[in-house]
């Protein structure tokens, strides 16, 4: 998978991110968040940038994770620009800089993007191996819809899961937006 991901050219990354991203904007559920989390993508991966300017312009609150890799978790804080609020961090991923709001619980997230090097259409998926999305929201109370935001090619018949492993209400790439029939609300 993430050698499908590394061979595409950069020019049809750039045109299936931006269908991908205008696909996830027209989410009625995605509109009527208010709260957001999302993630500062790697250069193979589905490029973000577009979705989080378009949700800074629409006035909307976006959060992005900051890795603390000595406890193996995520702290989500709020941006108010791509351009001025992020630093390179663990991994080399943009991350936010420090003197942000930080999210303080799970339950003021409204809808999350999370990352995945492949989903299926019931939701599972798999991440990139460090299980940090997944330990964010295992065993929390928590209201926000769990989207995935993928190349169509990353979608797969089926996925095993485990009971720690997210599973996602919706499915999103350049070609399709598909609801898992999971326990959140599925409109659109």
């Amino acid at each position: 998978m993430a050698g499908l991901r590394q061979n595409l050219r950069e020019d049809e990354r750039q045109e299936y991110s931006q269908l991908a991203c205008k696909n996830l904007l027209s989410l009625e559920v995605l509109l009527k968040a208010e709260n957001i989390i999302c993630y500062a993508s790697k250069p193979e991966e589905l490029c973000t940038d577009f979705f989080i300017k378009e949700i800074l312009k629409k006035g909307k609150r976006i959060a992005l994770p900051k890795v603390n890799e000595d406890r193996k978790e995520l702290s989500f804080y709020y941006i108010r620009s791509l351009e001025d609020d992020l630093e390179r961090g663990f991994k080399n991923i943009l991350e936010p800089k420090e003197g942000l709001e930080r999210i303080k619980d799970v339950s003021e997230i409204d809808f999350a993007v999370i990352p995945s090097l492949s989903v299926d259409l019931g939701g599972n998926r798999i991440g990139f191996g460090g299980g940090y999305f997944d330990r964010y929201f295992f065993g929390k109370r928590y209201k926000a819809v769990l989207c995935s935001l993928v190349f169509d090619f990353q979608i797969l018949d089926r996925i095993p899961r485990k009971d720690y492993d997210l599973k996602l209400d919706i499915v999103v790439s350049e070609k399709r937006i598909h609801f898992c029939g999971n326990n959140k609300q599925n409109d659109h």
